[in-house]
């Protein structure tokens, strides 16, 4: 492929093509420039790709007939004859013969041979993968679109169960015979799972999606069961010792909660009686430091408590548990350098 290509201006210098976007006129240079001896470029998506051009600039060159494509993919500068003369020790032949037979000459500018039986003019197929990813586009939109109508479905009809609830377990009490008001539930969500199906091949609603919101639907419900208050009731009247809180913050809510997922609230009791026995909790620690809520909270601080690790004094020995033993505590002199106290230096001894 050369690497020099020539423009006519009797062709680029026209208001058919000046009229063209920018866009698509630099197209129709970088094809020219790709274009083999015979005007035919074999990968014009390749310089769609690099160029930022669309589609749209592709068609209009069609339209406009400054290109003609095949159907195998590639395409030909109709007017490439006009903008480069090639001599005849430099030509090379395209490798595209079968779409060269079906064009001819006239006038310098490339036209399809009325002989060929195939017809080529017509380039749709050449945009079929296009239309096919805008179908899936509006497919998936819809498909959205019907799976939150069907969420809101649910939760509305969650509220009015909710408010029918008590009217329901009446009616079932004076009515043994009939189903009760769960089994209704049960049968009517059901039956909606069923009929949760539209029409189309492409869009389906399972009722699996419906479990999923109530079984999200009980998680809330079970956290925001959770009684808050309760623990900082226990904490202020077991640690008296320590500072009280008087505001459960959004933080101090958070940390509750992930203690309640191991812990259980006879824990949370024990927790508090161990911290407030514990001397060295409460400030006797040579430290001048204290514990509080905040740091009774934390993972690691909660098991460090109710393994035992704060506990007070160890009465047996007298020592305190936290208190590292002093390795030299009974440390006496040995026996032989008593001997030496009294002992007065020799005269001539050097380190006197």
């Amino acid at each position: 492929m050369a690497n020099r290509r020539m423009f006519s201006l009797s062709v680029v210098d026209t208001d058919k093509f000046l009229e063209m976007p920018a866009s698509t006129q630099a197209l129709y240079f970088h094809l020219g420039m790709r274009a083999d001896d015979d005007g035919f470029v074999s990968s014009p998506r390749k310089v769609l790709s690099f160029t930022n051009c669309t589609n749209d600039d592709l068609k209009v060159l069609i339209s406009k007939g400054f290109i003609i494509p095949f159907e195998s993919g590639i395409i030909v500068i109709t007017h490439w004859k006009r903008h480069n003369y090639i001599q005849t020790d430099r030509y090379r032949k395209t490798i595209h013969s079968e779409e060269r037979k079906q064009l001819e000459l006239v006038e310098n500018v490339y036209k399809f041979n009325p002989n060929c039986i195939q017809n080529v003019s017509e380039a749709e197929a050449q945009y079929r993968l296009s239309k096919d990813r805008v179908r899936d586009r509006v497919r998936d939109r819809v498909r959205d679109r019907v799976r939150d109508r069907v969420r809101d479905r649910v939760r509305d009809r969650d509220k009015g169960e909710s408010m029918r609830e008590g009217i329901d377990e009446d009616k079932s009490n004076k009515k043994s015979n009939k189903k009760s008001t769960p089994e209704i539930r049960k049968s009517r969500k059901k039956s909606q799972c069923d009929t949760d199906v539209t029409n189309s091949d492409d869009i389906v609603i399972s009722c699996d999606e419906e479990k999923e919101i109530e079984l999200e639907k009980e998680n809330r419900d079970k956290r925001e069961s959770i009684d808050y208050q309760q623990i900082a009731d226990m904490y202020n009247d077991t640690c008296v010792s320590f500072p009280r809180i008087t505001k459960l913050s959004d933080a101090r809510k958070k940390a509750i909660k992930a203690r309640l997922n191991k812990y259980s609230l006879d824990d949370f009791k024990k927790l508090f009686e161990m911290a407030e026995a514990s001397s060295f909790l409460k400030g006797e620690n040579g430290r001048n430091w204290s514990a509080n809520f905040d740091w009774m909270m934390k993972d690691a601080n909660f098991a460090k408590i109710l393994d035992g690790n704060y506990q007070d004094k160890d009465f047996t020995s007298g020592k305190d548990k936290h208190e590292e033993e002093n390795p030299y505590e009974n440390w006496k002199l040995p026996s032989y350098y008593e001997g030496l106290k009294g002992r007065k230096p020799r005269p001539d001894d050097p380190f006197q």
